[in-house]
């Protein structure tokens, strides 16, 4: 499915006057690229132009936030705030620094600021709101989510974060998937699939398996993770034999992912397919020989296939591994 991608602050610097955006954007780029020594380089050549520009000051301390210095880029982001105080772009960088620090009533003071700049900046919204959860400020995180949904009635994401905060607050959730269904234009895949993961989310395994499959209708759109969370509800409702189909999908978008393998050795199990069993671990294993799980699901394949004195062996070393893997 097509989600939205956050990268750190990816926003609008419209009001940044004496800095080019094209140029700030590119500076970004490189920031966001392989190349440090392009990044550092770029850097250079417009601290050497724009000493005193705000948004070279910042672009140094985003370096040093890309080189690991939080110190240094905490520094150099507060002055690029001295230096423009109308610089939104700014307060969201130093609120995440703030955040990562564990300051969260700093981060939202900076989010806040940023809103006030630009007020209809959903991702300020989505930011401070994620502060105010962590923060466990919940209410005023829903208020942020409603007001994304004012702001962009098509984002189908904020009605699912807007659905579990409600939940978590005891309250019901469902009016805001309600809500979504009547927007005009509104992704009706991407809502179904993320009211079937939040009722998934609160084991109501029943309900949300008409929905998924609703969703599935355009399956082309889902990824892996995606996939996957189709194949538990199914696996919850006891459609085995679709559950992995869904597994199998999942590992065929995302190959390296060793827990989708596990979990089909699991329904296999269920189906009482031991030879898929042992396929499936292997398949596993190979991605990592000693991940406890996959040691075990091979040891439960070879027992059932015949060869139960192999199997005892991967018995054994799956519950070595586990025992070392908890112990560290």
């Amino acid at each position: 499915m097509k989600k939205r991608y956050l990268l750190l602050l990816l926003i609008s610097i419209s009001s940044l006057a004496q800095f080019k955006p094209a140029d700030f954007n590119n500076a970004m780029e490189l920031m966001y690229g392989s190349s440090q020594q392009k990044a550092l380089s770029n850097l250079e050549a417009l601290e050497k132009k724009y000493p005193k520009e705000a948004q070279v000051i910042f672009l140094r301390g985003f370096y040093q936030y890309r080189d690991g210095d939080q110190n240094g880029a905490m520094m150099n982001i507060s002055n690029a705030i001295k230096t423009n105080p109308k610089f939104a772009f700014a307060y969201g960088a130093r609120a995440k620094l703030f955040s990562a620090k564990g300051m969260l009533e700093k981060a939202i003071l900076d989010m806040t600021v940023a809103v006030t700049i630009e007020p209809k900046n959903t991702e300020f919204y989505y930011k401070r709101a994620e502060y105010y959860s962590k923060n466990q400020q919940n209410q005023e995180a829903l208020n942020d989510y409603k007001k994304i949904i004012q702001l962009t009635p098509i984002d189908f994401n904020a009605y699912y974060e807007a659905a579990t905060l409600t939940d978590l607050m005891n309250a019901n959730g469902d009016v805001f998937f309600k809500e979504a269904y009547l927007v005009k234009g509104i992704q009706k895949y991407s809502v179904d699939f993320l009211y079937a993961k939040y009722m998934m989310n609160a084991k109501r395994f029943d309900a949300a398996k008409p929905v998924i499959e609703s969703a599935l209708a355009d399956e082309k759109n889902f990824d892996g993770d995606d996939l996957q969370i189709a194949a538990i509800i199914f696996y919850k409702t006891k459609e085995y034999q679709k559950s992995a189909e869904y597994f199998r999908k999942a590992i065929a978008k995302k190959p390296g992912d060793i827990n989708f393998r596990c979990n089909l050795a699991s329904v296999y199990i269920d189906l009482k397919d031991w030879q898929k069993v042992k396929e499936t671990a292997e398949g596993a294993l190979d991605l990592d020989p000693d991940y406890p799980l996959s040691n075990m699901y091979m040891a439960i394949g070879l027992k059932w296939t015949g060869n139960e004195p192999l199997g005892l062996e991967y018995e054994a070393k799956a519950k070595r591994l586990n025992a070392e893997q908890n112990k560290n």
